[in-house]
């Protein structure tokens, strides 16, 4: 178990925020829809969630000086780009854009790809290495 006073939950997807409720209203947790380091108390942070989102707000913090502990469940981490393309780019080409939504309960996986300075590559090796402290998924509050 982890004990932590400062959590951003980086879920949900394309501009729509999803503040979950499964933290009771007297936990005395913080819960905002991030915009930028300043948000945040100057203390340690745990962001909830690796996906895009989630390795963007805790890269962003990282660099800000604060000290992060990212929790990660499974995901994919495709490049950014590949032979000169973006990976948006082939999305397009292969149909992925095309797909229909994953039903309720299916078992969806992730993909960690950042447009944040100019498009880059999720490493995670890469974001342990400069002091980001990885975890695994968080299961319950």
């Amino acid at each position: 178990m982890i004990e932590a006073r400062d959590v951003a939950a980086a879920i949900r997807s394309f501009q729509k925020p999803l503040i979950p409720n499964i933290v009771p209203q007297d936990a005395g947790v913080l819960q905002i829809q991030y915009r930028n380091p300043d948000q945040m108390p100057k203390e340690a942070i745990l962001v909830v969630g690796a996906g895009s989102s989630g390795a963007q707000i805790a890269t962003e913090l990282m660099r800000a000086g604060r000290r992060v502990f990212m929790s990660a469940g499974p995901h994919d981490r495709p490049p950014r780009s590949y032979r000169g393309r973006d990976f948006c780019w082939w999305l397009g080409v292969l149909g992925k854009w095309d797909l229909a939504a994953p039903t309720a309960g299916t078992e969806h996986v992730s993909i960690a790809v950042s447009g944040a300075n100019g498009g880059e590559t999720v490493d995670f090796r890469r974001l342990a290495s400069e002091g980001m402290s990885l975890l695994g998924r968080a299961e319950s509050y």
